[in-house]
């Protein structure tokens, strides 16, 4: 797969080894935004819906979100990154590395900052720097979509957070001359934020300009109260006082002698937590959550714990591993690594992009990771030695795709799905999973629909169980379908499902 680059942090911007790859039309754009704002995660086909036309969707506005991510898809394999979007039920996902996506570098930076802020508080300057240096303007420029421009507001909240932050570290450093003429632009550009002002009385005044300090007070004094009828906050109004005061407790504190400098703390280890959200209607497999949870508890010193959940398409293998994987990660405090293998698809994921993806998650550098696969997994077994850690692979296809990620510490488990056994996984418990029984499937069905529609129609309920085969995927789609269709009847959708060609037109989320 070529080296793909998504940048977010401003205009939409996609890149394939350094050469962009334009995104035509605002539709396609719209959900590529969707899709990478909440990369990893599922987006529903409505939001998608609700992205493009808000409270006026047309009769054909999932035919056209399907023709535009198959336009997507055909973009990306098109630059040799093909499969990057999955169909996902409710709707649809995009796999790509957090490292490829800005918004996650940024994120990433921001908290390696705020990690070193007390402890080595240089180090965090220059962590929030790079991350604000990742803006190139108004985060997704030119996309006037309604549910992107309010994502779009809460990364300007955590730009100008880590901003402020950033600019409190620098001004403990020392640094107030040199950030004068930056907060005089910052104020001029939000002038409402009191946190700013503070910054800029407080640079003034460290510099000797005491009387520009308290003018600076004074034009956020008129902003916000003569034209917006608000006081100045406590802090705002303390720090006029203390410069009115020339209060000692304004002066940068003494820097303390080389000799008694404290040794900065080594950085804490990064512990990555990728899990994907739990199923939310998740009902029945009681044993087998028990077991599952029980074989994860029980720490075994001399082994590794593999264990193999496997079973058909669509019985629920994900749904019980990540429910699972949720309930026990506490006992996992070095972390929980997660991967989707893509076991079913013409093009699995290989076991060296797995390793790099977990390497960087683990808080290797980009440029330090090797490139050859034996190389990747033995830097992998030595950054989880020591750890207690929990390794989820989801939809693997062989033993050979999996063996490499096993960690060597025997305080890890990994949790793996496949549609086979996989034998050659030799010491790995195995776990079967197969269909939901009729009361576990009912019960499925009201968990989305909600329990009133079933009681309504109790007859309907069970023949839609079993039209779905039992199976946990066919009937969460069912009733997705049924979710945001409330007029209809559940003898609606059986009458659908009763013909086997329409059966499987109505249990397929995405005909694109």
């Amino acid at each position: 797969m070529s080296e793909i680059e998504f940048r977010l942090l401003g205009p939409l911007d996609v890149r394939l080894s350094g050469v962009g790859v334009p995104i035509n039309g605002a539709r396609p754009q719209t959900i590529l935004a969707m899709l990478l704002l909440e990369a990893g995660q599922v987006v529903p086909l409505s939001r998608l819906i609700d992205a493009i036309w808000e409270d006026n969707p047309p009769a054909t506005a999932r035919t056209q979100v399907q023709i535009c991510v198959s336009e997507l898809r055909r973009t990306f394999d098109r630059h040799g990154s093909p499969q990057l979007i999955v169909t996902r039920p409710p709707g649809y996902l995009i796999q790509v590395p957090p490292a490829t996506v800005d918004v996650a570098r940024f994120r990433q930076l921001v908290q390696q900052g705020r990690r070193v802020a007390n402890s080595d508080p240089r180090a965090a300057v220059g962590h929030l720097r790079d991350a604000l240096s990742l803006w190139r303007g108004e985060a997704l420029a030119g996309l006037d979509s309604r549910l992107v421009q309010a994502a779009v507001l809460r990364l300007r909240e955590e730009r100008l957070a880590a901003l402020e932050e950033c600019l409190a570290l620098e001004l403990e450093l020392g640094r107030h001359h040199e950030l004068v003429g930056e907060l005089r632009a910052l104020v001029a550009e939000y002038p409402l934020r009191e946190k700013l002002y503070a910054h800029l009385m407080l640079a003034l005044y460290r510099g000797g300009r005491h009387a520009e300090a308290l003018a600076v007070y004074r034009t956020a004094y008129r902003i916000l109260v003569e034209e917006h009828g608000i006081d100045p906050g406590e802090e705002l109004q303390a720090l006029e006082r203390a410069i009115l005061d020339q209060d000692p407790s304004l002066e940068l504190p003494d820097p303390a002698p080389a000799a008694a400098r404290a040794e900065p703390a080594p950085p804490a280890p990064v512990v990555p937590s990728q899990l994907p959200a739990p199923v939310p209607d998740f009902v029945g497999r009681a044993d087998l959550v028990e077991a599952i949870g029980q074989r994860l508890r029980i720490s075994d010193p001399n082994r590794v714990e593999v264990l193999v959940v496997c079973g058909p398409g669509g019985s629920g293998k994900t749904a019980l591993t990540l429910h699972v994987a949720h309930q026990v990660r506490a006992q996992f405090p070095g972390g929980q690594l997660y991967a989707h293998l893509r076991g079913g698809d013409a093009r699995p994921v290989r076991p060296e992009q797995v390793l790099d993806q977990f390497l960087r998650a683990l808080g290797v550098p980009p440029s330090a990771l090797p490139s050859e696969t034996e190389a990747l997994a033995a830097m992998y077994r030595d950054r989880t030695a020591g750890r207690r850690l929990l390794v989820v692979l989801d939809d693997a296809k062989s033993a050979d795709q999996v063996l490499p990620l096993i960690p060597g510490d025997p305080g890890c488990a990994v949790l793996v799905t496949s549609r086979t056994p996989l034998t050659g996984l030799s010491g790995a418990r195995r776990f079967e999973v197969s269909t939901l029984d009729p009361d576990t499937s009912v019960q499925l069905l009201a968990e989305v629909i909600g329990p009133e529609r079933v009681a309504r129609e109790p007859e309907a309920a069970a023949e839609l169980a079993v039209c779905c085969g039992h199976l946990p995927l066919a009937l969460r789609i069912a009733a997705a379908k049924l979710a945001v269709r409330p007029h209809w009847y559940l003898s609606q959708m059986v009458r659908r499902l009763r013909g086997e060609r329409q059966r499987l037109d109505e249990l397929t989320l995405d005909g694109a």
